[in-house]
């Protein structure tokens, strides 16, 4: 504004002196002269603030120049960027580029172009490509980045033309996806030809990105120029011969998305997806034997979790599949069914679980949702695994695992995982039980009680057994043992050496057994009476039973025992020889062999 003042005061200051020195007519001319000068003048002044702005706006800038489809495989689809970084300034560039209608699985260089990012930065939520000599931290979590946009950085004053490759989720119109940055939207470009079963060519599919943006900037740039040239009232170039915005409008012909031709199906093994696309990662997340502690040997369940990154789903396809195996201590149960589905929430088959009970295998196939592997593959017909559950009936391999117990379950190293501790209880609703023994079969003195007790190994606190021992009998001693149970909870081996009294237990004057501190182990009481002589028959024969019953943490066993005993007193028949004419008498005397004092007359 004090320009065009100053402008001012000057074309009167001189137009005086001029009207002084000429005359009139020549006065007139010289003015009109003048007059059109000016006028030229303050139209350029105006329009000199928005050159320096537009001068300013370009000191940090991305450009896409050309964004083409390259090629599709099994794998994903292959795009192709070039774009053009601008950084002016001291400071480094960061900006993002979003990718609408696919989600981004891998960023790599063109093939013998490295060179061409150095000092430029790439990254995307599963990955990060760099080839800069500079260390360019970035302010963005690449965690929090979305699964379509790529975050670019370049080292400040860098200024260059930067082409990479970008492999996308496949989809079935790649005519819907776009790139945009800022205030730039670009069409996908170089569009591949469809099959001859289509109804329209694609009349420009090798017409790139580029090309387009150049006809764009052409026809802007002359639509800016008619403008100035009429505002100016001058001649220039015209304008007919220019193509309008209008003939560039449907230029591409795309094809209806169903009449694409769909990819074949070519298994890939899952693992092998994890290692491309989500190196560390694995698709077992969890395994875990439930419950815990193991109740019953011959029925647990492993319980298997699965999950998968975007970066893995966007390359499962129908016919893909994941084996592992069962851990060495654990078999499949006879019951378990030969195949398993895994359906998602809503009943969509996400894959089946083939069961090999021989090798102890599984293999899971992704399949379609109606649970088959087809030719071909379809993305509206399949959900890729990103997450399962899979339940497995089992039982303990015995070789491998013998007795009940503590025991570590080591997973096979596809899980993983680390081992996973258990406790196995023995199979059996008995956790104590008693027997006895005489010391002999005719005439006995003693009984052995042999008590079993926690044979189901719970964990107990100070513990207690309770003996109640019958009247003919007189409890003598005790001995405690630990012992070694089978998984029906039978004993199989008794320890040599007993607990020690006063230290690991105590014991009363009739039997009752205190343990001390917590056991989780079962143990055999060996309990020693002596049958009194008032339970033996005095007229000999078998006694009453002697029944002897023992408790153990609310429960309660029985033992029962019989003895038999000779005669008292027993007189037998004669026998006569003839030769000396006498007969021989036999008298069977305390053959029950009481402590009683008897008085013995013949008569």
């Amino acid at each position: 504004m004090e320009l065009m003042i100053y402008v001012a005061n000057f074309k009167y200051n001189l137009l005086d002196n001029y009207k002084k020195v000429l005359g009139n007519n020549m006065f007139k001319k010289i003015r009109l002269k003048f007059l059109n000068i000016l006028s030229i003048l303050i139209i350029l002044l105006n329009y000199m603030p928005f050159t320096v702005l537009s001068d300013t706006t370009t000191l940090q800038q991305i450009k896409v120049e050309a964004f083409d489809y390259q090629s599709q495989n099994e794998t994903g689809i292959t795009l192709k960027f070039s774009v053009k970084i601008t950084d002016e300034s001291g400071e480094a560039l960061e900006k993002r580029l979003t990718l609408n209608g696919s989600q981004i699985t891998e960023i790599k260089p063109e093939q013998n172009q490295t060179s061409s990012l150095t000092g430029i930065w790439l990254g995307t939520k599963v990955q990060a490509y760099s080839n800069n000599d500079v260390n360019l931290s970035t302010s963005d979590s690449l965690v929090d980045i979305p699964e379509n946009q790529i975050l670019i950085k370049a080292a400040p004053s860098t200024t260059k033309k930067v082409d990479f490759l970008v492999v996308v989720n496949s989809v079935s119109d790649v005519s819907q996806i776009s790139a945009e940055i800022e205030d730039q939207k670009v069409p996908l470009g170089n569009l591949p030809q469809m099959s001859s079963s289509s109804s329209t060519e694609v009349s420009t599919s090798n017409q790139s990105t580029s090309e387009s943006l150049e006809q764009t900037t052409l026809e802007n740039g002359t639509n800016s120029s008619t403008t100035s040239n009429s505002q100016l009232n001058t001649s220039s170039t015209s304008s007919e011969n220019i193509p309008k915005v209008s003939e560039f409008k449907d230029i591409t012909t795309l094809p209806d998305p169903q009449e694409m031709v769909l990819d074949k199906i070519s298994p890939k093994d899952i693992s092998a997806l994890f290692d491309s696309y989500a190196p560390g990662d694995n698709f077992i997340k969890s395994a875990l034997l439930t419950t815990d502690p193991i109740t019953d040997p011959n029925n647990i369940n492993l319980n298997v979790t699965f999950a998968a990154p975007s970066s893995v789903t966007a390359q499962m396809r129908p016919g893909d599949y994941y084996k592992f195996n069962l851990p060495e201590a654990l078999q499949f149960n006879d019951t378990i069914l030969p195949t398993i589905d895994l359906k998602d929430d809503n009943g969509n088959f996400l894959g089946k679980a083939d069961i090999d009970t021989t090798t102890g295998t599984v293999t899971i196939t992704l399949t379609n949702k109606e649970g088959n592997v087809p030719d071909s593959y379809d993305p509206n017909d399949f959900i890729p695994m990103d997450k399962a559950e899979l339940n497995l009936s089992t039982i303990i391999n015995k070789t491998v695992i013998t007795k009940p117990g503590t025991h570590q379950i080591n997973y096979p190293k596809e899980y993983k995982l680390p081992p996973q501790t258990v406790f196995i209880k023995p199979h059996t609703d008995t956790t104590i039980s008693k027997s006895g023994s005489l010391d002999k079969q005719l005439n006995p003195t003693k009984v052995t009680w042999t008590v079993d007790v926690n044979k189901n190994l719970d964990t107990l606190e100070n513990p207690m057994l309770d003996e109640h021992f019958p009247s003919q009998v007189t409890y003598q001693s005790a001995e405690v043992y630990p012992v070694v149970l089978d998984f029906s909870g039978n004993v199989v081996s008794v320890a040599t050496t007993p607990l020690v009294e006063g230290v690991d237990y105590e014991i009363d004057a009739n039997g009752n057994i205190s343990f001390r501190g917590t056991i989780t182990d079962a143990y055999r009481v060996k309990y020693v009476t002596s049958i009194n002589d008032d339970a033996k028959p005095s007229q000999g024969g078998q006694t009453s039973p002697i029944t002897n019953t023992a408790t153990w943490n609310g429960l309660s066993a029985s033992a029962t025992v019989q003895g038999n005993y000779g005669k008292r007193l027993e007189k037998i028949n004669p026998t006569y020889t003839a030769n000396t004419q006498t007969y021989n008498w036999t008298v069977k005397y305390n053959y029950g062999q009481k402590k009683d004092r008897y008085h013995f007359s013949n008569y």
